[in-house]
């Protein structure tokens, strides 16, 4: 790319030893987007370099009404990376994009999530967890259901709230979850099953 700006931003975003400054030159680089710079993004998911696809999808994954153009496409490029890479961040940055647009999910991409349910991974359980919020699908439903009983107190807290507040999809086996995290030792778990309970008791 041409611009010394954008490409100055990039190797900051790019040599960032800190989260808050490699967002704050993404954040920045989102500034910049247009056809040509949407164009470079999509080059970068396609190198071999994981750093340079986790900043790619950074860029693209986030840019309100500018997206509606790509995101299919984008959608194929992140899926094609989580059938084929074990790299723990690099499938984070997937599913934290596909959570920021998840209202364009297609049936067949939930049977690629569904491997990291049982992940090893709290991180990539937490970041599943975060891509299927709001999300009215049976397939994402049963995965939020497993979330929500996870080890992880991250995990299963975001899966309760989940469950509770972000979806309106009610049967028996989600009210089990909801009423047997009303018991749990974590107030904010807690707190998620009580209200997520209390909503569907008032339909």
């Amino acid at each position: 790319m041409d611009n010394p700006d954008i490409n100055f931003l990039i190797t900051k975003a790019f040599k960032a030893k800190y989260k808050s400054y490699y967002w704050n030159h993404i954040s920045k680089l989102r500034t910049y987007v247009n056809d040509e710079m949407i164009s470079e993004c999509f080059e970068m998911i396609d190198s071999d370099d994981v750093k340079f696809k986790q900043i790619g999808i950074d860029i693209l994954c986030q840019l309100g009404n500018k997206r509606g153009n790509f995101v299919e496409s984008l959608f194929d490029k992140i899926f094609e990376i989580l059938r084929t890479t074990s790299d723990e961040n690099l499938i984070c940055t997937c599913l934290f994009a596909i959570g920021h647009n998840n209202k364009h999910f297609k049936t067949k991409h939930f049977k690629t999530l569904e491997k990291f349910q049982n992940s090893e991974s709290k991180e990539i359980r937490y970041a599943l967890t975060f891509s299927l919020l709001g999300v009215e699908n049976y397939k994402a439903v049963k995965m939020m259901i497993k979330l929500a009983q996870d080890r992880s107190l991250r995990v299963k807290d975001w899966a309760t709230f989940g469950l509770g507040t972000q979806i309106e999809y009610d049967d028996e086996e989600i009210r089990q979850v909801l009423y047997k995290n009303c018991f749990s030792k974590d107030h904010q778990i807690r707190h998620e099953a009580i209200k997520g309970l209390a909503n569907r008791e008032n339909k």
